[in-house]
């Protein structure tokens, strides 16, 4: 949420306008990281490895895997 709003606030700054940017840039966030990377990149980089026992891996492996699995595609 933090990246949406900082891009959105970014925006406003050159059209001065927040709500329409803010829109935009969640629906293409949300939508773009579903289809790259199959849900939402939050739940990608937090949700524990398939197979592995909740909690069981740190976020720093998580968003490893998750480049991993970027680059891959």
């Amino acid at each position: 949420m933090g990246v949406v709003v900082a891009i959105a606030i970014l925006l406003f700054l050159v059209v001065n306008e927040f709500w329409r940017p803010f829109a935009v840039t969640a629906l293409g966030y949300y939508v773009g990281g579903v289809i790259i990377l199959g849900n939402t990149p939050g739940v990608s980089l937090f949700a524990p490895a398939s197979g592995s026992v909740a909690g069981a891996t740190n976020p720093i492996e998580s968003l490893i895997a998750l480049l991993k699995n970027v680059r891959r595609t």
